[in-house]
């Protein structure tokens, strides 16, 4: 998958607390998604490592970056977390990490 323009973060570009904290709180990770759940279809994110000589991005940023994603489409759950990691000097990184979910909203 190719991440649309302005879509990727690059390294370990920071992302709001205030965003984190409010994702962590509202979006819950399920291993399947509970009978009655509307499904928003696929959530995904990519982070690029372009510097060598800065600190890499790690999975948690990556699951992070899910989870806002998420709540920002409007999901209050996500199944099937994957991450996956990737060359591609097409988007001038030394590698990509890719996250995707399935993200639902839940039934109240």
């Amino acid at each position: 998958m190719m991440p649309p323009p302005g879509y990727m973060k690059v390294g370990t570009a920071p992302i709001s607390v205030t965003d984190i904290r409010l994702a962590k709180q509202e979006v819950d990770i399920l291993d399947a998604a509970p009978e009655g759940s509307k499904p928003l279809g696929e959530i995904y994110v990519v982070r690029c490592h372009q510097n060598q000589f800065e600190d890499e991005p790690t999975e948690e940023m990556v699951q992070d970056d899910l989870l806002i994603e998420a709540l920002a489409k409007g999901a209050n759950a996500v199944t099937d977390i994957t991450i996956s990691k990737r060359g591609d000097a097409r988007w001038n990184c030394w590698y990509l990490l890719e996250g995707k979910a399935q993200g639902f909203v839940l039934p109240k």
